[in-house]
């Protein structure tokens, strides 16, 4: 059943995964849009349908992302995550939720490019859209004891009071499970550093998609230094590996070089690299970026390629290679839609109206074909 050539559609996640969205849903994964019903209800019979259509081999609806990447030629969570769960903890006999993906708290400090007001508090301060504080989820002690592998992102965690809370329960009642948590590394406060101090498997995975003001463009307004410095703070206070978690984006591909640079200084262990490409706002694809244009993108990748086959010994660069290539798939393959680089252009003029820096000033290659490449 578990052979994922041939049934390409069983996946670990229903068996064992449970994703709390901030709209309230218990959704499939956070790569889908689909749902199995609202969070605190019972769920079971949808998920049990979803897992008896897998085993049958058949496509599920929700699950276009993996099947895309597949297609692409790409590793996708699906066989990724799947295969990492097995080689772990050994296949699931039924559904047995040890694996929490929690993001119910759009609490956060930053206004990210391509994020927006759903996911940040101070997107939504910016454009006057009132703040409605999220309910906290109900996490029991037995939850909590037997849980092997649990996931935050926000939001931004290090702010989140509840997450706190359970976190320094870990701590006390199984300090040994799996601990990640997405941050954009803008500030973690002496009690978070005491917390995640008693945890003997974490990972932090920090959200950097460039290094000087360009990060502080796409990140805005938290500073490359203030990065830099909340990084060393983590290391030196905690056992915690950090994994960088880049974004690729037509703001961020072009600047790969001094990004992996900025990465290979400030990391103990340069391996630890992954990336993410942007799928929404569609705006910020590969897309918007004219014909002429992707040349310089697709060099830049190839580039940043070697250099890791390069400098790194570590196993772990396949993985980066393999998103690298995907990137470099979609640079070559991908339609340029001259809708998408004039929304672009308008979705930057109106952001960059609201905020101290600016494209012109930070990245004038990107100023450039943005601005003046355009043709109707």
């Amino acid at each position: 059943m578990w052979d994922l050539k041939k049934n390409k559609s069983i996946c670990i996640y229903p068996y064992v995964h449970r994703h709390y969205k901030l709209d309230g849903n218990e959704a499939f994964c956070c790569y889908s849009k689909e749902n199995y019903g609202k969070q605190g209800d019972d769920n079971t019979s949808k998920r049990k349908h979803i897992i008896d259509q897998m085993q049958k081999g058949l496509p599920i609806k929700g699950c276009e992302t993996c099947y895309k990447k597949e297609t692409e030629g790409s590793t996708s969570p699906r066989i990724e995550r799947t295969k990492q769960w097995i080689n772990r903890y050994g296949a699931p006999q039924g559904i047995n939720l040890q694996w929490y993906d929690i993001r119910n708290d759009d609490t956060c400090n930053l206004k990210c490019k391509y994020c927006g007001p759903y996911y940040s508090t101070t997107w939504k301060k910016e454009l006057q859209i009132p703040v409605k504080r999220k309910k906290p989820i109900i996490v029991s002690d037995k939850d909590i004891s037997e849980c092997r592998s649990w996931y935050t992102a926000g939001g931004e965690p290090f702010l989140n009071q509840p997450f706190l809370d359970i976190i320094t329960r870990f701590g006390v009642l199984n300090p040994s499970a799996e601990i990640v948590i997405t941050s954009n590394l803008s500030n973690v406060s002496d009690k978070w550093l005491d917390a995640l101090s008693k945890l003997k498997n974490l990972t932090i995975t920090a959200s950097i998609d460039a290094s000087g003001t360009l990060l502080q463009y796409l990140r805005y307004p938290v500073t490359e230094q203030r990065v830099t410095e909340t990084m060393q703070r983590i290391y030196n206070h905690t056992d915690a590996n950090i994994l960088a978690g880049t974004t690729a984006s037509n703001l961020s591909i072009h600047a790969f070089g001094n990004t992996y640079e900025y990465l290979k200084e400030n990391l103990k262990d340069h391996s630890q690299i992954d990336m993410g490409i942007v799928e929404t706002p569609e705006e910020f694809t590969v897309n918007a970026i004219p014909y002429d244009v992707r040349q310089h993108y697709v060099e830049s990748t190839q580039d940043v390629i070697k250099k890791i086959k390069q400098d790194s010994k570590s196993i772990r660069k396949l993985i980066m290679i393999d998103r690298l290539k995907n990137v470099l798939h979609r640079l070559e393959n991908e339609k340029y839609d001259t809708a998408l680089h004039k929304k672009l252009q308008n979705t930057l003029t109106t952001q960059d109206s609201k905020r101290s820096l600016k494209l012109i000033d930070v990245d004038p290659f990107l100023h450039d074909w943005i601005y003046n490449k355009y043709t109707a």
